[in-house]
Protein backbone atom coordinates (compact mmCIF):
# COMPACT_ATOMS: atom_id res chain seq x y z
CA UNK A 1 0.00 0.00 0.00
CA UNK A 2 2.99 2.54 0.92
CA UNK A 3 4.49 1.79 -2.55
CA UNK A 4 1.41 2.69 -4.42
CA UNK A 5 0.77 5.69 -2.58
CA UNK A 6 4.53 6.85 -3.21
CA UNK A 7 4.12 5.42 -6.71
CA UNK A 8 1.12 7.75 -7.00
CA UNK A 9 2.81 10.55 -5.29
CA UNK A 10 5.60 10.31 -7.23
CA UNK A 11 3.88 10.39 -10.54
CA UNK A 12 1.83 13.41 -9.38
CA UNK A 13 4.90 15.03 -9.13
CA UNK A 14 5.97 14.44 -12.15
CA UNK A 15 3.09 15.40 -14.21
CA UNK A 16 2.88 18.47 -12.28
CA UNK A 17 6.80 19.42 -12.91
CA UNK A 18 6.07 18.69 -16.38
CA UNK A 19 2.73 20.81 -16.72
CA UNK A 20 4.53 23.60 -14.74
CA UNK A 21 7.58 23.24 -17.21
CA UNK A 22 5.47 23.73 -19.60
CA UNK A 23 3.94 26.45 -18.20
CA UNK A 24 7.35 28.53 -17.13
CA UNK A 25 8.15 27.89 -21.21
CA UNK A 26 4.80 29.16 -22.41
CA UNK A 27 6.08 32.54 -20.60
CA UNK A 28 9.15 32.51 -21.53
CA UNK A 29 8.44 32.51 -24.80
CA UNK A 30 6.21 35.54 -24.32
CA UNK A 31 8.88 37.11 -22.25
CA UNK A 32 11.35 39.09 -24.90
CA UNK A 33 7.94 40.68 -26.38
CA UNK A 34 6.85 41.94 -22.87
CA UNK A 35 10.64 42.93 -22.27
CA UNK A 36 10.77 44.97 -25.68
CA UNK A 37 7.85 46.95 -24.76
CA UNK A 38 8.96 47.17 -21.82
CA UNK A 39 12.37 49.01 -23.06
CA UNK A 40 10.16 50.95 -25.38
CA UNK A 41 8.22 52.40 -22.46
CA UNK A 42 11.72 53.22 -20.31
CA UNK A 43 12.86 55.03 -23.30
CA UNK A 44 10.15 56.78 -23.88
CA UNK A 45 10.55 57.92 -20.52
CA UNK A 46 13.74 58.69 -21.03
CA UNK A 47 12.86 61.29 -23.85
CA UNK A 48 9.84 62.83 -21.80
CA UNK A 49 12.28 63.40 -18.94
CA UNK A 50 15.28 64.60 -20.31
CA UNK A 51 15.19 68.09 -21.11
CA UNK A 52 18.56 69.80 -19.44
CA UNK A 53 17.99 73.58 -20.43
CA UNK A 54 21.45 73.84 -22.25
CA UNK A 55 20.67 77.93 -22.33
CA UNK A 56 20.35 77.73 -18.62
CA UNK A 57 23.08 75.71 -17.55
CA UNK A 58 25.17 77.85 -20.14
CA UNK A 59 24.03 81.08 -18.41
CA UNK A 60 25.04 79.57 -14.79
CA UNK A 61 28.28 78.97 -16.07
CA UNK A 62 29.30 82.39 -18.14
CA UNK A 63 27.95 84.23 -15.01
CA UNK A 64 30.09 82.61 -12.86
CA UNK A 65 27.00 81.16 -10.74
CA UNK A 66 29.00 78.04 -9.71
CA UNK A 67 26.51 77.33 -6.45
CA UNK A 68 23.83 76.84 -8.76
CA UNK A 69 25.72 75.08 -10.77
CA UNK A 70 26.42 72.32 -8.08
CA UNK A 71 22.56 72.43 -7.13
CA UNK A 72 21.31 71.70 -9.89
CA UNK A 73 23.47 68.91 -11.12
CA UNK A 74 22.65 67.37 -7.14
CA UNK A 75 19.33 67.75 -7.99
CA UNK A 76 19.44 65.61 -11.10
CA UNK A 77 21.97 63.19 -9.62
CA UNK A 78 19.47 62.65 -6.78
CA UNK A 79 16.36 62.08 -9.14
CA UNK A 80 18.19 59.68 -11.20
CA UNK A 81 19.02 58.09 -7.17
CA UNK A 82 15.69 57.43 -6.94
CA UNK A 83 14.51 57.07 -10.29
CA UNK A 84 16.56 55.31 -13.55
CA UNK A 85 14.06 57.12 -15.80
CA UNK A 86 16.47 60.05 -15.03
CA UNK A 87 19.41 58.64 -16.40
CA UNK A 88 19.52 60.28 -19.99
CA UNK A 89 18.28 63.89 -17.99
CA UNK A 90 21.53 63.49 -16.19
CA UNK A 91 23.86 62.62 -19.13
CA UNK A 92 22.13 65.01 -21.71
CA UNK A 93 23.02 67.92 -19.01
CA UNK A 94 26.82 66.59 -18.77
CA UNK A 95 26.76 66.34 -22.56
CA UNK A 96 27.22 70.46 -22.73
CA UNK A 97 30.69 70.91 -21.43
CA UNK A 98 32.53 70.38 -24.80
CA UNK A 99 34.05 73.26 -27.09
CA UNK A 100 31.16 72.18 -29.74
CA UNK A 101 28.54 73.71 -27.70
CA UNK A 102 30.75 77.18 -26.85
CA UNK A 103 31.85 76.32 -23.58
CA UNK A 104 35.02 78.17 -22.49
CA UNK A 105 37.51 76.32 -20.66
CA UNK A 106 38.02 79.79 -18.11
CA UNK A 107 34.75 78.85 -16.95
CA UNK A 108 35.26 75.94 -16.34
CA UNK A 109 38.93 76.19 -14.58
CA UNK A 110 36.82 78.66 -12.21
CA UNK A 111 34.13 77.06 -11.39
CA UNK A 112 36.68 74.43 -9.87
CA UNK A 113 38.52 76.80 -8.32
CA UNK A 114 35.33 78.33 -6.43
CA UNK A 115 33.61 75.16 -5.50
CA UNK A 116 36.12 72.04 -6.08
CA UNK A 117 32.67 70.14 -6.75
CA UNK A 118 32.71 66.48 -8.30
CA UNK A 119 30.31 68.28 -11.02
CA UNK A 120 32.58 70.73 -11.75
CA UNK A 121 36.06 68.15 -12.08
CA UNK A 122 33.61 65.72 -14.66
CA UNK A 123 32.62 68.91 -16.69
CA UNK A 124 36.59 69.77 -17.34
CA UNK A 125 37.24 66.51 -18.08
CA UNK A 126 34.46 66.23 -20.56
CA UNK A 127 35.76 69.21 -21.86
CA UNK A 128 39.25 67.61 -22.14
CA UNK A 129 38.23 64.73 -23.60
CA UNK A 130 36.30 66.16 -26.71
CA UNK A 131 39.97 68.29 -26.88
CA UNK A 132 41.36 65.27 -27.22
CA UNK A 133 38.87 63.57 -29.99
CA UNK A 134 39.36 66.59 -31.65
CA UNK A 135 42.97 66.29 -32.20
CA UNK A 136 43.24 62.89 -33.29
CA UNK A 137 40.90 63.36 -35.69
CA UNK A 138 38.19 60.34 -37.61
CA UNK A 139 40.51 58.84 -39.29
CA UNK A 140 41.74 55.28 -38.35
CA UNK A 141 44.88 55.48 -35.99
CA UNK A 142 46.85 53.56 -38.71
CA UNK A 143 45.79 56.74 -40.81
CA UNK A 144 46.43 59.33 -37.87
CA UNK A 145 49.65 61.01 -37.80
CA UNK A 146 51.98 60.52 -34.48
CA UNK A 147 51.89 64.11 -33.72
CA UNK A 148 48.16 64.05 -33.38
CA UNK A 149 47.82 60.87 -31.37
CA UNK A 150 50.71 62.66 -29.27
CA UNK A 151 47.70 65.90 -28.88
CA UNK A 152 45.21 63.73 -28.13
CA UNK A 153 47.19 61.61 -25.66
CA UNK A 154 48.07 64.49 -23.43
CA UNK A 155 44.37 65.78 -23.68
CA UNK A 156 43.45 62.79 -22.35
CA UNK A 157 45.72 62.39 -19.63
CA UNK A 158 45.09 65.71 -18.15
CA UNK A 159 40.97 64.63 -18.58
CA UNK A 160 41.60 61.85 -16.73
CA UNK A 161 43.24 63.34 -13.31
CA UNK A 162 40.10 65.90 -13.57
CA UNK A 163 37.39 62.59 -14.21
CA UNK A 164 39.62 60.35 -11.15
CA UNK A 165 38.81 63.59 -8.87
CA UNK A 166 35.20 63.44 -9.82
CA UNK A 167 34.74 59.85 -9.19
CA UNK A 168 36.70 60.38 -5.60
CA UNK A 169 34.38 62.96 -4.61
CA UNK A 170 31.00 61.20 -6.15
CA UNK A 171 31.74 57.93 -7.13
CA UNK A 172 28.15 57.18 -7.96
CA UNK A 173 28.10 60.20 -11.09
CA UNK A 174 27.69 57.53 -14.02
CA UNK A 175 28.84 59.97 -16.51
CA UNK A 176 31.97 60.34 -15.59
CA UNK A 177 32.60 56.75 -15.87
CA UNK A 178 31.26 56.34 -19.69
CA UNK A 179 33.96 59.79 -20.64
CA UNK A 180 36.73 57.36 -19.00
CA UNK A 181 35.22 54.57 -21.37
CA UNK A 182 35.53 56.62 -24.31
CA UNK A 183 38.97 57.67 -23.85
CA UNK A 184 39.87 53.89 -23.19
CA UNK A 185 38.45 53.36 -26.43
CA UNK A 186 39.99 55.41 -28.52
CA UNK A 187 43.68 54.70 -27.59
CA UNK A 188 45.78 52.78 -24.42
CA UNK A 189 45.60 53.89 -21.45
CA UNK A 190 46.48 53.43 -17.95
CA UNK A 191 42.88 51.74 -17.51
CA UNK A 192 40.93 49.46 -19.35
CA UNK A 193 37.29 49.57 -20.46
CA UNK A 194 36.51 47.05 -18.42
CA UNK A 195 38.24 48.27 -15.63
CA UNK A 196 36.09 51.38 -15.94
CA UNK A 197 32.69 49.33 -16.14
CA UNK A 198 33.38 46.79 -13.29
CA UNK A 199 34.02 50.08 -10.87
CA UNK A 200 30.73 51.67 -12.35
CA UNK A 201 28.76 48.63 -11.31
CA UNK A 202 30.16 48.50 -8.20
CA UNK A 203 28.56 51.57 -7.50
CA UNK A 204 24.69 51.57 -9.77
CA UNK A 205 24.04 48.32 -11.28
CA UNK A 206 21.39 49.67 -12.83
CA UNK A 207 23.13 52.37 -15.66
CA UNK A 208 22.44 51.54 -19.16
CA UNK A 209 24.75 54.63 -20.24
CA UNK A 210 27.89 53.52 -19.15
CA UNK A 211 27.16 49.72 -20.45
CA UNK A 212 26.08 51.48 -23.80
CA UNK A 213 29.37 53.19 -23.91
CA UNK A 214 31.55 50.01 -22.80
CA UNK A 215 29.57 48.05 -25.85
CA UNK A 216 30.89 50.96 -28.31
CA UNK A 217 34.36 49.37 -27.02
CA UNK A 218 33.83 45.80 -28.26
CA UNK A 219 32.77 46.63 -31.61
CA UNK A 220 35.09 44.78 -34.20
CA UNK A 221 36.20 48.20 -35.45
CA UNK A 222 37.74 49.02 -32.53
CA UNK A 223 39.53 45.95 -31.74
CA UNK A 224 36.22 43.66 -30.58
CA UNK A 225 34.20 41.54 -31.80
CA UNK A 226 30.32 40.37 -32.52
CA UNK A 227 30.91 37.44 -29.93
CA UNK A 228 32.34 39.62 -27.36
CA UNK A 229 28.95 41.80 -27.83
CA UNK A 230 26.65 39.18 -28.02
CA UNK A 231 27.94 37.82 -24.58
CA UNK A 232 28.46 41.37 -23.14
CA UNK A 233 24.65 41.75 -23.95
CA UNK A 234 23.64 38.21 -22.42
CA UNK A 235 25.37 39.44 -18.91
CA UNK A 236 24.02 42.99 -18.73
CA UNK A 237 20.32 41.45 -19.45
CA UNK A 238 21.13 40.02 -16.01
CA UNK A 239 20.06 43.10 -14.22
CA UNK A 240 17.04 44.27 -16.60
CA UNK A 241 15.07 43.87 -13.84
CA UNK A 242 16.71 46.83 -12.65
CA UNK A 243 16.77 48.86 -16.09
CA UNK A 244 14.39 47.51 -18.66
CA UNK A 245 16.59 50.11 -21.47
CA UNK A 246 19.35 47.07 -20.64
CA UNK A 247 17.12 44.64 -23.05
CA UNK A 248 17.86 46.24 -25.94
CA UNK A 249 21.60 46.03 -25.96
CA UNK A 250 21.02 42.58 -27.20
CA UNK A 251 20.07 44.56 -30.93
CA UNK A 252 23.56 45.93 -31.00
CA UNK A 253 25.26 43.52 -33.22
CA UNK A 254 22.03 43.41 -36.06
CA UNK A 255 22.53 47.39 -35.46
CA UNK A 256 26.31 47.19 -36.50
CA UNK A 257 25.15 45.02 -39.29
CA UNK A 258 22.64 47.15 -40.31
CA UNK A 259 25.24 50.29 -40.39
CA UNK A 260 27.71 48.67 -42.24
CA UNK A 261 24.52 47.19 -44.88
CA UNK A 262 23.60 51.13 -44.87
CA UNK A 263 27.36 52.64 -45.94
CA UNK A 264 27.51 50.26 -48.78
CA UNK A 265 24.08 50.91 -50.56
CA UNK A 266 22.38 47.67 -49.03
CA UNK A 267 19.13 48.89 -48.15
CA UNK A 268 17.05 45.15 -48.01
CA UNK A 269 20.21 44.31 -46.25
CA UNK A 270 20.05 47.25 -43.81
CA UNK A 271 16.78 46.65 -43.53
CA UNK A 272 16.82 43.06 -42.40
CA UNK A 273 19.53 44.41 -39.56
CA UNK A 274 17.93 46.94 -38.26
CA UNK A 275 14.74 45.18 -38.24
CA UNK A 276 16.20 42.27 -36.14
CA UNK A 277 17.81 44.74 -33.61
CA UNK A 278 14.78 46.59 -32.97
CA UNK A 279 13.03 43.30 -31.90
CA UNK A 280 15.01 43.84 -28.74
CA UNK A 281 13.41 47.16 -28.26
CA UNK A 282 13.57 51.09 -29.89
CA UNK A 283 16.56 53.21 -30.68
CA UNK A 284 15.97 56.07 -32.28
CA UNK A 285 19.47 55.71 -34.48
CA UNK A 286 17.76 52.39 -35.30
CA UNK A 287 14.72 53.73 -36.47
CA UNK A 288 16.34 56.67 -38.04
CA UNK A 289 18.85 54.53 -40.39
CA UNK A 290 15.57 51.99 -40.94
CA UNK A 291 13.21 54.59 -42.25
CA UNK A 292 16.34 56.22 -44.62
CA UNK A 293 17.10 52.97 -45.65
CA UNK A 294 13.22 52.50 -46.82
CA UNK A 295 13.57 55.60 -48.31
CA UNK A 296 16.48 54.82 -50.75
CA UNK A 297 14.94 51.51 -51.56
CA UNK A 298 11.81 53.36 -52.75
CA UNK A 299 9.65 52.02 -49.77
CA UNK A 300 7.52 55.39 -49.00
CA UNK A 301 5.38 53.95 -46.39
CA UNK A 302 8.10 51.91 -44.36
CA UNK A 303 10.19 55.32 -44.62
CA UNK A 304 7.20 57.22 -43.12
CA UNK A 305 5.44 54.58 -40.54
CA UNK A 306 9.23 54.22 -38.66
CA UNK A 307 9.28 57.97 -38.94
CA UNK A 308 6.06 58.43 -37.27
CA UNK A 309 7.02 55.98 -34.71
CA UNK A 310 9.93 57.81 -34.22
CA UNK A 311 7.87 60.80 -33.12
CA UNK A 312 6.20 59.20 -30.29
CA UNK A 313 9.45 59.46 -28.88
CA UNK A 314 10.51 62.98 -29.76
CA UNK A 315 7.87 65.03 -31.32
CA UNK A 316 10.52 67.62 -32.41
CA UNK A 317 12.43 65.79 -34.96
CA UNK A 318 12.50 67.29 -37.75
CA UNK A 319 13.79 64.73 -39.76
CA UNK A 320 11.46 62.21 -38.51
CA UNK A 321 8.68 64.82 -39.25
CA UNK A 322 10.06 65.05 -43.15
CA UNK A 323 10.27 61.47 -43.57
CA UNK A 324 6.29 61.09 -42.05
CA UNK A 325 4.82 63.28 -43.96
CA UNK A 326 6.96 63.01 -47.45
CA UNK A 327 8.59 59.80 -47.18
CA UNK A 328 12.34 61.73 -47.18
CA UNK A 329 14.49 62.81 -45.04
CA UNK A 330 14.71 66.68 -47.00
CA UNK A 331 11.06 67.12 -46.17
CA UNK A 332 11.33 68.04 -50.01
CA UNK A 333 7.62 67.58 -52.74
CA UNK A 334 9.74 66.59 -55.72
CA UNK A 335 8.18 67.51 -59.81
CA UNK A 336 8.56 63.70 -60.91
CA UNK A 337 7.28 62.30 -64.08
CA UNK A 338 8.10 58.80 -65.54
CA UNK A 339 7.03 58.44 -69.19
CA UNK A 340 6.85 54.36 -70.17
CA UNK A 341 5.77 52.68 -72.84
CA UNK A 342 5.55 48.68 -72.51
CA UNK A 343 4.76 46.39 -75.43
CA UNK A 344 2.74 43.85 -74.05
CA UNK A 345 3.10 41.08 -76.04
CA UNK A 346 6.59 41.10 -75.79
CA UNK A 347 6.55 41.80 -71.71
CA UNK A 348 4.71 38.82 -70.65
CA UNK A 349 7.69 36.36 -71.69
CA UNK A 350 10.63 38.73 -70.56
CA UNK A 351 11.24 37.92 -66.77
CA UNK A 352 14.91 37.51 -66.79
CA UNK A 353 16.67 40.89 -67.11
CA UNK A 354 20.76 42.07 -67.19
CA UNK A 355 21.27 45.48 -66.76
CA UNK A 356 24.18 45.76 -69.16
CA UNK A 357 25.20 49.56 -69.39
CA UNK A 358 23.91 52.49 -67.78
CA UNK A 359 26.53 55.68 -68.75
CA UNK A 360 26.13 59.38 -68.53
CA UNK A 361 26.19 62.62 -70.80
CA UNK A 362 27.17 65.10 -67.76
CA UNK A 363 30.11 67.46 -67.85
CA UNK A 364 31.06 68.25 -64.02
CA UNK A 365 30.78 64.12 -63.38
CA UNK A 366 33.16 63.41 -65.88
CA UNK A 367 35.70 65.76 -63.93
CA UNK A 368 35.14 64.22 -60.68
CA UNK A 369 37.66 61.76 -59.43
CA UNK A 370 35.60 58.58 -60.20
CA UNK A 371 34.51 60.07 -63.60
CA UNK A 372 31.15 59.75 -61.99
CA UNK A 373 31.28 56.07 -61.25
CA UNK A 374 29.49 56.36 -57.85
CA UNK A 375 26.38 57.54 -59.67
CA UNK A 376 26.47 54.89 -62.56
CA UNK A 377 27.16 52.61 -59.86
CA UNK A 378 24.51 53.85 -57.72
CA UNK A 379 21.42 53.91 -60.59
CA UNK A 380 22.66 50.27 -61.41
CA UNK A 381 21.59 49.40 -58.32
CA UNK A 382 18.65 51.21 -58.23
CA UNK A 383 17.00 49.82 -61.53
CA UNK A 384 17.87 46.40 -60.52
CA UNK A 385 16.35 46.35 -57.34
CA UNK A 386 13.08 48.35 -59.40
CA UNK A 387 13.09 45.01 -61.65
CA UNK A 388 13.43 42.67 -58.75
CA UNK A 389 10.55 44.33 -57.01
CA UNK A 390 8.50 43.60 -60.20
CA UNK A 391 9.04 40.04 -59.80
CA UNK A 392 11.38 39.36 -62.06
CA UNK A 393 15.25 38.26 -62.28
CA UNK A 394 18.61 39.96 -62.94
CA UNK A 395 21.70 38.32 -63.77
CA UNK A 396 24.85 39.12 -61.94
CA UNK A 397 26.94 42.19 -63.54
CA UNK A 398 30.01 40.37 -62.20
CA UNK A 399 28.76 37.01 -64.34
CA UNK A 400 29.16 39.93 -67.67
CA UNK A 401 32.49 41.68 -66.69
CA UNK A 402 33.72 37.77 -66.38
CA UNK A 403 32.81 37.04 -69.71
CA UNK A 404 34.02 39.92 -71.04
CA UNK A 405 37.28 39.66 -69.06
CA UNK A 406 37.53 35.95 -70.43
CA UNK A 407 37.23 37.70 -74.46
CA UNK A 408 39.50 40.69 -73.99
CA UNK A 409 36.01 42.76 -74.54
CA UNK A 410 35.17 46.10 -73.32
CA UNK A 411 31.88 47.11 -72.15
CA UNK A 412 31.43 50.37 -74.41
CA UNK A 413 32.52 49.69 -76.92
CA UNK A 414 30.54 46.61 -78.15
CA UNK A 415 27.41 47.05 -80.77
CA UNK A 416 24.39 46.70 -79.79
CA UNK A 417 24.11 43.09 -81.73
CA UNK A 418 26.81 41.74 -79.52
CA UNK A 419 25.34 42.79 -76.43
CA UNK A 420 21.96 40.48 -76.88
CA UNK A 421 24.52 37.84 -77.69
CA UNK A 422 26.54 38.07 -74.78
CA UNK A 423 23.36 38.43 -72.64
CA UNK A 424 21.71 35.75 -74.07
CA UNK A 425 24.68 33.42 -73.67
CA UNK A 426 24.30 34.37 -69.01
CA UNK A 427 20.50 33.02 -69.86
CA UNK A 428 18.51 36.81 -70.02
CA UNK A 429 16.13 37.40 -71.68
CA UNK A 430 16.42 41.45 -72.08
CA UNK A 431 19.15 43.88 -71.24
CA UNK A 432 18.97 47.34 -69.94
CA UNK A 433 20.58 49.84 -71.30
CA UNK A 434 20.62 53.29 -69.60
CA UNK A 435 21.95 56.60 -69.80
CA UNK A 436 21.76 59.77 -67.29
CA UNK A 437 21.34 62.82 -70.12
CA UNK A 438 20.86 65.84 -67.83
CA UNK A 439 21.90 66.46 -64.23
CA UNK A 440 22.94 69.46 -62.11
CA UNK A 441 21.53 72.38 -60.45
CA UNK A 442 20.30 75.30 -61.67
CA UNK A 443 22.19 78.14 -58.94
CA UNK A 444 19.74 81.17 -60.03
CA UNK A 445 16.42 78.80 -59.35
CA UNK A 446 17.93 76.76 -56.57
CA UNK A 447 16.66 74.13 -58.55
CA UNK A 448 18.15 70.31 -58.73
CA UNK A 449 16.96 68.32 -61.83
CA UNK A 450 18.03 64.89 -63.38
CA UNK A 451 16.94 63.12 -66.70
CA UNK A 452 16.89 59.39 -67.47
CA UNK A 453 16.49 57.56 -70.25
CA UNK A 454 16.04 53.72 -69.67
CA UNK A 455 15.28 50.82 -72.67
CA UNK A 456 14.93 47.39 -71.94
CA UNK A 457 15.56 45.51 -75.67
CA UNK A 458 14.67 41.51 -76.04
CA UNK A 459 17.89 39.73 -76.68
CA UNK A 460 15.80 37.53 -79.33
CA UNK A 461 14.30 40.07 -81.47
CA UNK A 462 16.37 43.25 -80.78
CA UNK A 463 12.89 44.92 -80.20
CA UNK A 464 12.46 46.94 -77.39
CA UNK A 465 10.15 45.46 -74.91
CA UNK A 466 9.50 48.57 -72.08
CA UNK A 467 11.14 52.09 -72.41
CA UNK A 468 10.92 54.90 -69.58
CA UNK A 469 11.94 58.67 -69.26
CA UNK A 470 12.71 59.33 -66.52
CA UNK A 471 12.32 63.41 -65.39
CA UNK A 472 12.66 65.06 -61.67
CA UNK A 473 13.07 68.56 -60.57
CA UNK A 474 13.42 70.25 -57.12
CA UNK A 475 13.77 73.58 -56.02
CA UNK A 476 16.10 73.47 -52.53
CA UNK A 477 17.32 76.95 -51.53
CA UNK A 478 19.68 75.78 -48.59
CA UNK A 479 23.06 74.66 -49.12
CA UNK A 480 23.41 72.23 -45.99
CA UNK A 481 23.21 69.29 -48.33
CA UNK A 482 25.71 67.95 -51.23
CA UNK A 483 24.51 68.21 -54.60
CA UNK A 484 24.92 64.39 -54.43
CA UNK A 485 22.72 63.69 -51.76
CA UNK A 486 19.72 65.88 -52.80
CA UNK A 487 20.08 64.02 -56.58
CA UNK A 488 20.06 60.66 -54.95
CA UNK A 489 16.97 61.66 -53.14
CA UNK A 490 15.21 62.50 -56.51
CA UNK A 491 16.41 59.50 -58.05
CA UNK A 492 14.93 57.35 -55.00
CA UNK A 493 11.90 59.13 -55.62
CA UNK A 494 11.99 58.50 -59.52
CA UNK A 495 12.76 55.09 -59.77
CA UNK A 496 9.89 54.23 -56.96
CA UNK A 497 7.74 56.51 -59.61
CA UNK A 498 8.85 54.11 -62.24
CA UNK A 499 8.04 50.90 -60.66
CA UNK A 500 4.25 51.64 -59.88
CA UNK A 501 4.45 52.92 -63.68
CA UNK A 502 5.59 49.53 -65.11
CA UNK A 503 3.62 47.43 -62.56
CA UNK A 504 0.51 48.93 -63.53
CA UNK A 505 1.36 48.26 -67.36
CA UNK A 506 2.73 44.82 -67.20
CA UNK A 507 0.02 42.08 -68.98
CA UNK A 508 0.50 39.29 -65.81
CA UNK A 509 2.70 39.07 -63.57
CA UNK A 510 6.03 37.04 -63.92
CA UNK A 511 5.42 33.13 -63.28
Amino acid sequence: MRRAILFLMILSFCVFGVCTGCLAAGKNVETPVRQAEMSNATLKSYYELSDPDYPHIKKLLTIHDFKALDQLFSQRLALYEKDVRYEWLLQDSYNIFTPDEGIAAEDIDAWIEETDSFIAYAARGRFLTQLGYSARGAKFASNTPKYKMKEMAYFFAEATKDLQASISRNPRFMPAYACMIRMAKATSMPFTAKEVLSKAEAQDKRTFYVRHEYMGTLLPRWGGSYEEMAEFARYAIKYVHLNPLLWSLQGDVDADHGDNYFGRGKWDEAIASYSAALKFGDRLSWLRWRALSYSRNGDKDGAMADAKRTLKYTPKDDSARNLSTTGNELGLNFDLTANTSVARNIAADTKTYLVFLVDHQIDWLATRPDKGKSVVDSNETKIERTIRGMGHVCVQKSDLMHLLQDRHLALEDLPQPERLLLAKSLGADAIINARITDMGKNHIQNMYFENIQIDAISVNTGATVWSAQLKGSVIYPKNDYAYTYILDTMENELYSLLHSKLKAQFPVPPK
